[in-house]
């Protein structure tokens, strides 16, 4: 049986609509929670990370367009298609911490500030990866690349190039507890 830490944050509340029928529904009665940063929001260098985020979403789309030596071989794919992961899940918890609802309740505080910093740290490993191992079949197979290969390479270094920004820009993705506890 799956136990949700977060079940302590919530009560259940029941009440009488206006046909005397009982409706049931959840209330949040926890901590909330801000940003570290400027009067508890996200922060120009935060945004900025949230912006790399999604252009490190639009090179790895970019870079799986076109056809190129490096997705056929299958060190670099496999590799590249994990990439996908933390890439979605920085990205959704950046989209989060832009636009989500200030203060925050508990559940999505620490979900963005622990999925963003891990998720870069993967990232940064994932297309250093594929960066090395496209490198390494493009030695060893002896064919001369096109265009595309070079905009595969170019879009993997961006990942992570901006990944890496990312990361150093992880003191802005921390949360306390904010001093007015209500919405």
């Amino acid at each position: 049986m799956a136990i949700n830490k977060y079940t302590g944050d919530y009560r259940i509340v029941e009440e009488f609509d206006s046909k005397g029928k009982v409706k049931t529904h959840t209330e949040y009665i926890g901590e909330y929670y801000c940003f570290e940063g400027e009067k508890g929001k996200l922060g120009s260098k935060g945004v900025y990370s949230v912006v790399y985020m999604f252009l490190c979403t639009a090179a790895y789309i970019i870079s799986l367009i076109p056809s190129t030596f490096a997705m056929r071989s299958l060190s670099t794919s496999l590799i590249y298609a994990f990439e996908v992961i933390p890439l979605f899940l920085m990205t959704k918890e950046g989209i989060k911490a832009v636009y989500g609802q200030m203060p925050m309740e508990r559940r999505v505080a620490e979900g963005i500030e622990n999925r963003i910093v891990p998720s870069s740290l993967f990232s940064i490993v994932l297309s250093a990866g594929a960066i090395i191992s496209d490198i390494i079949c493009a030695l060893m197979a002896g064919y001369s690349r096109d265009i595309y290969d070079y905009l595969f390479l170019i879009s993997a270094a961006l990942i992570f190039i901006m990944s890496v920004m990312i990361f150093n820009n992880r003191k802005y993705f921390k949360t306390i507890k904010s001093s007015s506890n209500n919405k």
